[in-house]
């Protein structure tokens, strides 16, 4: 006879402990070379391609990066949206998402930084440095 503190195993038990492979790893698996930044935007069409588009959760980097495309184009990301090819954030999202923005007059420091950081990395010689502010 077993003692409390010596239950038998039960062979489910066992077969729980065996981790199911996630939807990340079956989409690493399938592009072995593709860059993590990648796999999140996949997984994210994977997880909002079938829903409604106001029932659609976007992670904030998502966003970010379509109000990116956004202000670049509007055009270009309502045709692309329209294309079905991809699942994008709405226009009304994005909007709302840069009108939330603290925007202040001047010039941002960490631009000039970014723009030096680049020229640095991209081994631009100091003396063909030429760049440029806009409003646009």
């Amino acid at each position: 006879m077993k003692s409390k503190g010596e239950q038998k195993e039960n062979p489910k038990d066992k077969q729980c402990s065996i981790q199911k492979p996630t939807k990340v790893d079956e989409l690493k698996k399938m592009f072995p070379n593709a860059p993590d930044e990648m796999i999140k935007m996949l997984l994210e069409q994977s997880n909002n391609v079938f829903k409604h588009p106001n029932k659609r959760r976007w992670p904030k980097e998502f966003v970010v990066t379509c109000l990116q495309l956004f202000n670049k184009n509007p055009r270009y990301y309502e045709m692309l949206s329209e294309s079905k090819m991809i699942a994008l954030t709405s226009k009304a999202i994005l909007i709302m998402y840069r009108n939330a923005l603290k925007q202040t007059p001047g010039y941002d420091q960490n631009v000039f930084q970014w723009m030096h950081e680049e020229a640095c990395r991209k081994g631009i010689k100091e003396c063909e440095r030429l760049g440029g502010v806009s409003d646009l």
